[in-house]
C-alpha cells in the first residue's frame, strides 16, 4: 500500500502540510493502482448508461479511450485552476498547544432534542461566548445542517461513502468509517417519509419513549434505503458496529466471553435504539468540535478540542430506575464510538475508570444532576 494513500502519524509530529493534487503528474502513479480505475470505470459506466442513455456500442468506445479517467481529470484541473483549495495540516495536542476541553449539554425530548457545545478556555473564559449549537449534519446530502432543535426520530440508515467495495482494496478497510448506523433530525424524518419496504421497521419516532422496553423486536430492523440489485432493504447492520454488539443491541464487551456473538439477526430492543441515537449525536459533536469551522469561530484554531463531559438534561419527574436506563445508554453509546473509532480496544471492558484510561483518546464523564427546568432558567438568567 502507498504509504501517500493516508497520513501517517510522521506527518502529524512533524506538521506535514497537504494540499490539491491535480496536475498529470502528480496523480499518475494514483490513477494506475487498479481499485482507482476501476472506481472510476464503475462510476462513469453507471452514469453513462442510465442518466445519459448512450448505446453499448459507445460506452464500449468510451472506455477504450479511458474516457472515464479524462472527466476526472478535467474535473481536477477545474478545481485547482479555478479554486483557491487551501492546505491542509493536521495538529495535535502539545505542551505548547494543549487541547481545549468541551461539555456537550444535551436535552433529548419526546419529540425534539437540542444540544450546546461549551469550551473551557481558562484564563481566557468570557461567559457564554465559547459556546456552539450542536449542527447536525445530513450524512446523504453533507451540504445541509439540521436546525438546532432537531426531530428526536431515528432511522436506520447506513453511512455511505462511495463504493466500499472498491475502497477496501486499498488495503484500508477503515478508509471511511462512521461510528452509527442510525440518522436523527431531519435526515431520519425524510428518510421516513420516502421508505418504499414493507419488511419489519426501520426507526421510530421518539426512543425516550421507549426506555423501559429491553423485549428484543419480533422482526428484523431495517435500513430504510433500498438495495439496488435486489430491491429489498438491508437488514439494519454495518461494519464497524455489527462487530460490536450483538442481536438484542447488548454490547459485546458487557457480556461473557462464550456468548459475544455479532449481529446476525439486528432485534434490538426498543430501549437499545437510544444507544443508537446517541452513538450518531456522538458522532456529530465529535465533527463538530473539531471542525475548521468552529474552531475559527470560537478561538485558538490551532488548538484542538476534545469532549470533557457529557451532560444530560432530564425531567425533574423522571423515575430513578429510568434515569438510570438512560444513563446505562449514553455509556453504551460512549464504548461503541470509541471502540469503533479504535479509540479503545474492541475487546477490552470498558466499565471501571482504569479500563477506560487505556483509550487512546480520552473518555468524557457523564453527569445527569440537572434537570431541565432549572437549565432553561440559568440560561435565561444568563
Amino acid at each position: 500500500m502507498p504509504s501517500a494513500l493516508a497520513p501517517c502519524e510522521n506527518d502529524l509530529l512533524n506538521g506535514t502540510r497537504f494540499a490539491l493534487a491535480w496536475r498529470d503528474e502528480e496523480v499518475a502513479d494514483f490513477l494506475d493502482q487498479t481499485w482507482i480505475d476501476g472506481w472510476l470505470r464503475e462510476s462513469f459506466l453507471q452514469y453513462a448508461s442510465q442518466v445519459e442513455n448512450r448505446s453499448e456500442q459507445a460506452i464500449q468506445q468510451a472506455l477504450r479511450s479511458f474516457e472515464y479517467q479524462a472527466h476526472w481529470l478535467n474535473l481536477l484541473t477545474l478545481l485547482g485552476e479555478q479554486l483557491t483549495v487551501p492546505e491542509v495540516k493536521f495538529v495535535t495536542h502539545t505542551l505548547s498547544t494543549p487541547a481545549i476541553p468541551v461539555d456537550l449539554i444535551l436535552d433529548v425530548g419526546n419529540t425534539h432534542t437540542c444540544g450546546v457545545l461549551i469550551e473551557d478556555h481558562g484564563d481566557a473564559n468570557d461567559g457564554l461566548r465559547q459556546t456552539a449549537e450542536l449542527q447536525v449534519r445530513s450524512l446523504s446530502e453533507p451540504q445541509y445542517l439540521n436546525d438546532p432543535l432537531f426531530t428526536s426520530r431515528v432511522e436506520f440508515s447506513e453511512a455511505r461513502f462511495g463504493k466500499q467495495h472498491f475502497s477496501v482494496e486499498s488495503g484500508r478497510d477503515d478508509a471511511f468509517i462512521w461510528p452509527s448506523i442510525a440518522r436523527v433530525g431531519d435526515e431520519a424524518r425524510l428518510l421516513a417519509m420516502q421508505r418504499l419496504g414493507t419488511e419489519g421497521s426501520s426507526g421510530i419516532s421518539s426512543p425516550r419513549r421507549y426506555l423501559w422496553d429491553e423485549t428484543p423486536a419480533l422482526q428484523d430492523w431495517r435500513f430504510s434505503q433500498m438495495n439496488g440489485k435486489t430491491q429489498r432493504e438491508p437488514l439494519a447492520t454495518a461494519f464497524p458496529l455489527m462487530n460490536l454488539m450483538n442481536d438484542d443491541g447488548q454490547p459485546l464487551f458487557s457480556l461473557p466471553d462464550e456468548e459475544r456473538l455479532p449481529v446476525f439477526s439486528p432485534q434490538y430492543s426498543r430501549s437499545t435504539l437510544m444507544t443508537h441515537m446517541l452513538c450518531e449525536i456522538l458522532a456529530q459533536a465529535l465533527g463538530q468540535i473539531n471542525s475548521v469551522a468552529t474552531r475559527l469561530r470560537l478561538g485558538f484554531p490551532a488548538s484542538p478540542r476534545q469532549l470533557r463531559t457529557l451532560i444530560l438534561t432530564l425531567p425533574s419527574a423522571m423515575p430513578k430506575q429510568e434515569r438510570e436506563i438512560f444513563r446505562q445508554r449514553m455509556f453504551e453509546a460512549l464504548a461503541l464510538v470509541w471502540k469503533a473509532m479504535g479509540w479503545h480496544p474492541q475487546d477490552e471492558d470498558f466499565t471501571t475508570p482504569k479500563q477506560r484510561e487505556k483509550s487512546v483518546v480520552p473518555v468524557p464523564e457523564i453527569q445527569m444532576e440537572w434537570d431541565e427546568a432549572s437549565c432553561g432558567q440559568l440560561v435565561w438568567a444568563l
